[in-house]
């Protein structure tokens, strides 16, 4: 017989925000009955992110008329005899800033390439890296451990039974870099290669500092295994910021289960969605657009692809402008503003992330970054995971840039044009940031991500179709034929460079059937024959995007535009063209 479902608090602390949300039994399956929200409280002039923690909660309590504090402003848990309180707390965050970590291995392009990954994972800034193809002598990587001052090292290397001579070797240079570093400053060194020395590494080193041993994350040449090194850096982290943070230690002591990066918990729901359709084709993708920090995490058959990049729509600002220019947002927006206006009110962002757009021109300003910062996310994440085919059965999208946009429509035009899925894809929208809280709560019960899938707490915007066509634009590309879960059909024909929505109603199924017309791919092969898909519709209905990938804007900047407001009227954003 299941269990009945328990009463959890989760809690993130976020860098501009502090979250919390109550979860327990509605007609005995998981429900959100609150959500409290308050400005963290990580940054000047309080310097305590309980604080901002406490905030949260108590917004809780007054929404549900429930008692979650008690007289010392600590959780009630477990719940006590007049009913207050919660059954179990956990804590997740993503404030702090990045941390350095040197990759060590053998070779650059197998187990060095293996601690790049799991270094995106907690998003960490790479500072050395040591392999046999990297010719510094031993004095070099000393000095320059010596400037960084590395809070991680990641040491893999050797397949299972294979090498050890020269992993040991490696070893010994991280010793002399524990010894010459103060007591309070050397890193915390994860070991993830050949098990068959990993006593021989920890007692090299644990006399110095602290040591972790995890399955070997290329037990093969051709094979990777992150999981196991994914989840024990996070708790690496996690201890990190405890003794960074001033009252993380406090609000992590309150937590049934270890406290965890966000972007670790956000990676465990796209791992499980991954699982439940087990008639996929295709990976899912999760994309989270923080203040600070923006997550992207595939999650394929159960393994997960998990990259947190410096790029975000607060803090973040400064860094992706680093790698991108303001005339590529200029490229995505459909109205004309001065490249200094821009600039400007992107600087003033970074300086006061809380702020919404409050006119047309700031709300077009954030969307057209938000486009380019997802296109710089995908293509560093597919870069560094070695993925040429951008196809995904489903997309999830969370983060304020998403979640805040006036309407749904916009949501799912900023997700379009910043992911760009080939094939068929269901989108769905993270509305009240509760992903990473779905995977945190996982953890006290496996349970959490079915019921909250189920029971519609993230809503469908519909189904993309995009097809990729060598067709010249305004020819047509498709013809099709929609048949509704009513029987009822509607045929229609798609141009190269137009988008076109169909009526398919949330919760509605419906069979599509395409014929590609001059070599136009849906699929992995020209639509020279009919293919058939079942599709689900959505709060947008199902879409065709006849625009081709890449998306390809004119250079004429009266044209571009004209063209992006044709977009936005065919999606259903504007009432007319302007």
């Amino acid at each position: 017989m299941a269990r009945a479902p328990l009463s959890i608090l989760v809690i993130d602390i976020g860098t501009s925000e502090t979250s919390a949300f109550l979860l327990d039994n509605v007609d005995n399956r998981y429900a959100i009955l609150a959500a409290g929200h308050a400005a963290s409280t990580y940054h000047a002039p309080v310097y305590d992110v309980w604080e901002g923690c406490q905030r949260a909660i108590k917004q809780i309590e007054k929404i549900t008329e429930r008692i979650l504090l008690n007289t010392k402003n600590a959780i009630i848990t477990p719940v006590d005899g007049d009913g207050d309180g919660v059954v179990s707390v956990v804590i997740t965050g993503s404030s702090g800033p990045q941390l350095d970590i040197i990759a060590a291995g053998l070779l650059d392009d197998v187990s060095v390439t293996s601690c790049r990954r799991l270094a995106a994972s907690i998003g960490g800034n790479l500072v050395d890296q040591i392999s046999l193809s990297e010719r510094s002598s031993v004095e070099e990587h000393l000095d320059r451990a010596m400037k960084h001052q590395p809070q991680i090292i990641l040491l893999a290397g050797g397949t299972e039974n294979g090498a050890t001579r020269a992993v040991l070797k490696t070893v010994d240079l991280i010793h002399s870099v524990c010894q010459l570093l103060p007591a309070g400053k050397r890193p915390v060194v994860l070991y993830a290669g050949n098990q068959k020395i990993s006593r021989r590494v920890e007692k090299k080193l644990e006399d110095l500092t602290m040591v972790l041993s995890v399955a070997n994350i290329r037990p093969t040449i051709d094979q990777e295994n992150l999981a196991s090194a994914q989840y024990s850096l996070a708790k690496i982290m996690a201890l990190i910021r405890t003794q960074q943070i001033a009252g993380l230690e406090n609000v992590a002591q309150q937590s049934q289960v270890p406290f965890l990066p966000t972007s670790f918990t956000f990676g465990r729901t796209l791992r499980y969605l991954s699982l439940s359709n087990k008639n996929s084709t295709h990976p899912v993708l999760g994309v989270d657009i923080g203040s600070e920090y923006s997550v992207l995490a595939e999650g394929d058959h159960g393994e997960l692809h998990l990259n947190v990049l410096p790029y975000g729509v607060g803090e973040g600002i400064k860094n992706t402008l680093k790698t991108v220019s303001i005339e590529e947002i200029l490229q995505w927006m459909p109205i004309n503003l001065p490249t200094a206006m821009v600039r400007d009110y992107l600087n003033q962002k970074t300086l006061y992330p809380h702020t919404l757009p409050i006119t047309e021109e700031t709300l077009h300003i954030e969307q057209a970054f938000a486009r380019v910062l997802m296109q710089l996310a995908l293509t560093k994440t597919q870069t560094l995971f070695d993925k040429k085919i951008n196809s995904y059965d489903l997309i999830a999208g969370s983060g304020r840039a998403l979640s805040s946009a006036p309407t749904l429509h916009h949501s799912l035009m900023m997700l379009i044009d910043g992911l760009q899925p080939t094939g068929v894809t269901t989108m769905i929208l993270d509305k009240f940031n509760l992903l990473s809280a779905i995977g945190a709560a996982a953890a006290v019960d496996p349970v959490v991500p079915v019921h909250a899938i189920d029971s519609g707490m993230l809503p469908t915007l519909g189904t993309v179709v995009s097809p990729i066509s060598e067709e010249r634009l305004g020819k047509p590309i498709l013809i099709g034929e929609l048949t509704n879960q009513n029987g009822e059909k509607l045929k229609f024909e798609v141009n190269k460079g137009e988008i076109k929505v169909l009526p398919l109603g949330i919760g509605q199924s419906g069979q599509l059937k395409l014929n590609g017309i001059h070599r136009t791919w849906v699929t992995q092969k020209p639509l020279s024959n009919s293919a058939v898909f079942k599709v689900i519709g959505g709060y947008c209905g199902l879409v065709i995007d006849g625009r081709g990938r890449p998306i390809e804007l004119p250079e004429d900047k009266e044209v571009r535009i004209d063209m992006l407001r044709r977009w936005q009227y065919e999606i259903g954003i504007q009432k007319q063209v302007a």
